[in-house]
């Protein structure tokens, strides 16, 4: 669906890439998370505060 919709689709896949990266670092003080999950987002505002 984001390809169909994506303006910019270079762009796009350039910050799938960096999410990516991150993921491999595996740094233990960073969440990657969806945001589109409101409970989710939610859970990890309250975590951060």
């Amino acid at each position: 669906m984001e390809t169909l919709v994506a303006f910019d689709l270079k762009k796009v896949r350039g910050n799938h890439a960096r999410i990516a990266e991150l993921y491999r670092r595996a740094d233990p003080d960073l969440a990657i998370i969806c945001a589109n999950d409101p409970a989710l987002y939610e859970k990890m505002s309250q975590a951060c505060n």
